[in-house]
């Protein structure tokens, strides 16, 4: 009796008795599951009916690229995460930001004045950094701004001129910096922007590399972690970026960052006072991709 070919395509777990009845065979599919073609297989088998009778079953599979996944065995797990971390230390530098300027209604009589006060800051700055208190100093150009004020009651009053150098000095003696920002404080014509504590280079690229290398086992030892609590094996490191690079991987608002600077703003006079910057934080973030 010929074989009926009625079975549907998807139906790869079906079977198709010669009288046309439809059951789940033992073994859903036969030779043909590891094929890698489209076509169909023909092997048959018997099995027992209720009544103890054996009907001859054929097993036909419509085998395509869509039903062969469904045997595949899994597909390795992925694991994708960030690590961080960070060291503090104590500030080993201070940076010192100033203004010379001076302001009038005279322009040339203001240049002329904010240079006399450049000038003679520059040379305090350069015995400074001869004495070995200070590391290096910068004196930027003068710039200079004209506006008109206006009286209360409206009236336009004469033109107005400004000129103004930046400076900045970076100090290695945190007490000649305290007793120079108490001086300059008292200065007419200078004002303390701001001050920046630092580390020095070599500190600073020696710790970069320490914790970035701690970002990276912080995100192994997750990987981990969550690999263990999924009944995983070890995972393996496949893939190591910075922050965006691992296709567009996104932990949040971190972001690597070497030195968090952090500012002291001028005081008003009074004499030195003794400083305590606040520790720098040093932190590192990595992406990281495993398999399982």
């Amino acid at each position: 009796m010929p074989l009926t070919r009625g079975c549907e395509p998807r139906a790869v777990n079906r079977a198709v008795d010669v009288a046309g009845v439809i059951g789940p065979l033992a073994h859903p599919l036969g030779e043909c599951q590891q094929e890698k073609y489209t076509g169909v297989s023909t092997p048959s088998t018997r099995v027992p009916d209720d009544g103890g009778r054996g009907a001859v079953v054929a097993r036909w599979f419509a085998v395509s690229g869509d039903a062969a996944p469904r045997h595949r065995q899994n597909a390795a797990m992925m694991i994708t995460l960030a690590g961080s971390f960070e060291l503090s230390l104590p500030a080993e530098r201070g940076i010192v930001h100033l203004t010379a300027g001076a302001e009038g209604s005279d322009r040339q009589a203001v240049a002329q004045q904010a240079t006399d006060i450049t000038e003679a800051l520059r040379r305090q700055l350069v015995q400074l950094r001869d004495s070995g208190v200070a590391t290096w100093y910068s004196v930027d150009a003068q710039t200079t701004a004209s506006w008109r004020p206006h009286h209360n009651d409206g009236t336009v009053l004469p033109l107005h001129h400004r000129a103004s150098t930046p400076v900045a000095v970076k100090f290695s003696d945190f007490a000649a910096l305290s007793d120079s920002c108490a001086r300059w404080a008292e200065t007419a014509g200078l004002s303390i922007d701001r001050v920046d504590w630092a580390l020095t280079t070599a500190t600073r690229d020696r710790v970069r590399d320490e914790v970035l290398t701690g970002a990276l086992h912080d995100a192994v030892h997750r990987a981990e972690v969550l690999a263990s609590a999924a009944g995983q094996a070890d995972p393996q490191v496949i893939a190591i970026a910075d922050p965006g690079l691992l296709d567009r991987v996104s932990a949040g608002s971190d972001q690597p960052g070497p030195v968090a600077a952090r500012a002291l703003r001028g005081a008003a006079g009074g004499g030195s006072v003794e400083l305590s910057p606040a520790d720098i934080t040093v932190s590192s973030t990595v992406h990281v991709r495993f398999q399982v």
